[in-house]
C-alpha cells in the first residue's frame, strides 16, 4: 500500500470496524458501457483458456503422466493455503452464518480442483484411467486460471469439462459434504454448459436392438446385451439440450418407435439436467422386454422406423444403433435404406456387443457412418465409451457456425446453490485434422456479484445473441468430409493412484460448513495478518507525516509563546526546560490544523497503535 493511499484513507475518514480487509480489484474499473467491457473480458478469457486446453493436450507426454502432481478432489477437504472468496450471496453459508453479515466461501486462489462422475456413486475413491489421464495431464493449467481469475474484479468460476465427465475448476474448492452424494455425481457431460457447446439442435433416433444375448466371461459387470445396450441408451438421454429433438426405435423381428413423434427438449431453469419431458421415453427405455426366438433382428424394420421419425427441417441428423450384429446383411432393402441414410444426411453410429466377422463394419460404410465396438469394462465410463459420437458432434457443431465468438447459456441455478448463473463457453479441439474433440472451457458469471453492471451485462448480450445467430446448413461435401479421429491412448495407467490428493479433515469433529464457510467478508485469512501489520504501519507512518507538516506549518505561520498555557500541576524544573519545544505538561492551543488532523485518524487505527505499543494486538485468523 503506497503513502499516497495512506495518507488518502486517513484524510477519508475513520474506518469501518465490522469491514474486511479486502484484497485489491483484480481489474481495473472501465470507462464507458461496463457491461460491455466485461462480456468481452470474459469472452477473452474463456477463448484462452480453450486454447490453452489445446496447446496443453499437445505438449502433454506419458513422462508427465508419470510424474502426476495431484490435484484436489472437489469432494474431499482442502488442504494448503486458503482464502476467503466474497461470494456475498451462497445460499449454504447465508442459512449456516445468519449472524454474519458477508459470509464467504474457503477457496484455494492457488491450485485448481477436480470433481469426476464415480462409477460407483457411493463411493468416492473410485477413478477411471481416462478420468486419472485428464487429471494428471491438466494440471499444468493452473497459471492459465490464476492469470484469468485475477483479470476480473468479480468473482467468478472457471473451469474446464472434459470428455471423461471430469471438470477441473478454479478457484479450489469443497463442493460438498463427503455424505452427500451429490458431489459423487457430478457429471460434465450431463451440464448444460457443456451440451450447449456441441449441440446444435441436433434430431437424434436411438435404434435399441433387443435381441437378450449372454456375453463373455471377460464382461464381468453385465450378464446380457440388453441390460448394456440400456444402460447406455438411456445415459445418453442425459446428454441432449434444449432445442434437440428426441425418439428411440425398438427392434427386433419388428420395429416399434417409443414415441409416436420425437420430444422437444426444453430448458429447465431450476435444474438444467433435469428433464422431465424425457420421464416417458426414458421409461420405455428401461422397460424395453427382450425378444425371445432364434430369428435374426431385422435392422432394415429399424431402421426404416426411425426415418419416419426425422424431421426433414433438422439440420443435424443421427441416429446412435446398439446392436449385437445379429442381423441378416444380405437384404436388399436394407442396403437401399442405408443409402437412404447418406442421400438424406443422416450419420448412422453403430455401437456393437459380440459382433463377429465384418457385417458391421459394412453396414455403417453403406451409410457413411461409424461402428465402434464396447470392449469390457463396458459398465465403467459409459459416455465416455461413446466419446466417438460425441467429438463428431462438436466438431461438426463448430464446422457449422458462421461466425466464431463464445457461445452463452440461459441464466440457471447453480448446481451447488451458489445461485443464479450464466455460464460462457467455448470447446476445445486438437490443432490438426481430423480434430478431436477435448473438452469444453466454461466461466460461470454470478449474477447476484455483478448487480452493479447487471443491466449494461444484460444489454450487451442481448446485442451478441443477435449478431451471432448464424448457422450453415449441412451438405453433402462438409457431410462426407468428416472423419474420426484416432481415440487409442498409448500410455499406460500406472499413474492412477497419483492423481487426486488424499485430502484430510483440518480438525478433528469439523464440519462440512465450518470448513468451507468463512465467517467474515471476502480476504485471505491466512495473509490478514500480514495486511493487518502493513495497514498499521503505513497508518502510523502517515500519522506522522501529518505532525511533521503541522508543526511546521505551526512554527511557520501561528507560533506564539503568549499562547502556551501551562499546566498548574507542572513543577518549576518542567517550566525551566531549554529548547524550542513546549515544556512537558504543558498544553498547546490547537490550530484549526491541529484539529483536522486529529479527526482524520481513525479511532481504530490509535487504539490499534497503542495495543501495539502495549504488545497487545490481536490478528484474526479466521478460525484456523
Amino acid at each position: 500500500m503506497g503513502l499516497g493511499a495512506i495518507l488518502l484513507g486517513l484524510i477519508a475518514g475513520p474506518l469501518d470496524s465490522n469491514a474486511q480487509l479486502q484484497a485489491p480489484a483484480q481489474s481495473p474499473q472501465v470507462e464507458g458501457n461496463r457491461g460491455d467491457a466485461y462480456l468481452k473480458m470474459m469472452e477473452d478469457a474463456v477463448i484462452k483458456l480453450a486454447s490453452s486446453v489445446s496447446e496443453t493436450y499437445n505438449s502433454v507426454s506419458c513422462s508427465d503422466y508419470e510424474a502426476c502432481v495431484c490435484t484436489q478432489d472437489e469432494c474431499r477437504p482442502l488442504e494448503g493455503q486458503l482464502q476467503c472468496a466474497n461470494i456475498s450471496h451462497n445460499g449454504r453459508c447465508n442459512e449456516y452464518l445468519q449472524d454474519i453479515g458477508c459470509p464467504s466461501l474457503r477457496v484455494s486462489m492457488l491450485k485448481s480442483s477436480v470433481a469426476y462422475p464415480r462409477n460407483d456413486p457411493t463411493s468416492i475413491y473410485t477413478l477411471d484411467p481416462a478420468q486419472a489421464r485428464t487429471i494428471c495431464g491438466t494440471t499444468k493449467l493452473d497459471p492459465v486460471f490464476r492469470e484469468l481469475f485475477h483479470q476480473s474484479q468479480y468473482h467468478a468460476e472457471y473451469y474446464i469439462g472434459f470428455p471423461d465427465g471430469t471438470r477441473r475448476s478454479f478457484p479450489g474448492r469443497e463442493q460438498e459434504d463427503q455424505a452427500d452424494k451429490t458431489c459423487a455425481s457430478y457429471d460434465a457431460r450431463r451440464r448444460p454448459w457443456y451440451s450447449a457447446a456441441i449441440s446444435n439442435n441436433t434430431h437424434l433416433v436411438i435404434l435399441l436392438d433387443t435381441r437378450k444375448e449372454p456375453l463373455g466371461p471377460e464382461y464381468t459387470e453385465q450378464s446380457n446385451t440388453l441390460d448394456v445396450f440400456k444402460d447406455y441408451a438411456t445415459q445418453l438421454l442425459d446428454t441432449v439440450y434444449y432445442g434437440d429433438l428426441v425418439n428411440a426405435v425398438t427392434f427386433s423381428s419388428k420395429a416399434q418407435a417409443l414415441e409416436p413423434k420425437s420430444i422437444e427438449v426444453l430448458f429447465n431453469e431450476s435444474d438444467p439436467q433435469r428433464h422431465v419431458e424425457l420421464d416417458s421415453l426414458r421409461t420405455k427405455l428401461t422397460n424395453a422386454l427382450p425378444e425371445t426366438g432364434d430369428s435374426q433382428s431385422n435392422l432394415t424394420a429399424g431402421l426404416q422406423e426411425a426415418l419416419r421419425l426425422f424431421d426433414p427441417a433438422a439440420n443435424m441428423k443421427n441416429i446412435v444403433l446398439f446392436t449385437s450384429g445379429d442381423i441378416s446383411y444380405d437384404d436388399l432393402n436394407l442396403n437401399a435404406t442405408l443409402k437412404q441414410l447418406s442421400d438424406n444426411l443422416i450419420r448412422l453410429f453403430v455401437f456393437s456387443l459380440n459382433s463377429k466377422g465384418d457385417t458391421l463394419d459394412r453396414v455403417a460404410a453403406a451409410a457413411t457412418g461409424f461402428h465402434i465396438i464396447l470392449n469390457p469394462p463396458v459398465s465403467q465410463n459409459p459416455l465416455y465409451r461413446m466419446r466417438a459420437y460425441f467429438s463428431y458432434v462438436a466438431v461438426l457443431h463448430d464446422k457449422l457456425r458462421t461466425t466464431n465468438p463464445p457461445f452463452w447459456t440461459p441464466s440457471y441455478q447453480d448446481y451447488y446453490d451458489i445461485g443464479k448463473i450464466i455460464t460462457v463457453i467455448y470447446p476445445a479441439f486438437t490443432q490438426n485434422e481430423p480434430r478431436k474433440f477435448l473438452g469444453v472451457a466454461a466461466i460461470d458469471i454470478l449474477y447476484n456479484e455483478i448487480e452493479d453492471i447487471l443491466s449494461d451485462f444484460q444489454g450487451a448480450l442481448k446485442d451478441r445473441e443477435e449478431s451471432t445467430s448464424g448457422v450453415r446448413v449441412i451438405g453433402p461435401d462438409l457431410f462426407n468430409s468428416i472423419q474420426l479421429p484416432d481415440f487409442n491412448e498409448s500410455c499406460g495407467e500406472s499413474f492412477t493412484e497419483k492423481a487426486l490428493c488424499e485430502g484430510n479433515i483440518p480438525r478433528t469433529g469439523q464440519n462440512f460448513l465450518d470448513r468451507t464457510c468463512c465467517r467474515r467478508c471476502g480476504g485471505n485469512p491466512d495473509s490478514q495478518r500480514w495486511k493487518t501489520i502493513v495497514i498499521v504501519v503505513g497508518a502510523v507512518f502517515g500519522g506522522l507525516v501529518f505532525v511533521a507538516i503541522g508543526l511546521a506549518l505551526l512554527k511557520h505561520f501561528c507560533w506564539d509563546p503568549n499562547r502556551i498555557t501551562v499546566d498548574t500541576a507542572a513543577t518549576e524544573s518542567d517550566i525551566s526546560s531549554s529548547g524550542p519545544y513546549a515544556p512537558r505538561g504543558s498544553k498547546i492551543a490547537e490550530t484549526p490544523l491541529m484539529k483536522m488532523h486529529k479527526s482524520t485518524i481513525p479511532s481504530e487505527v490509535r487504539q490499534t497503535i497503542q495495543q501495539l505499543a502495549a504488545g497487545t494486538v490481536e490478528f484474526s485468523s479466521n478460525g484456523r
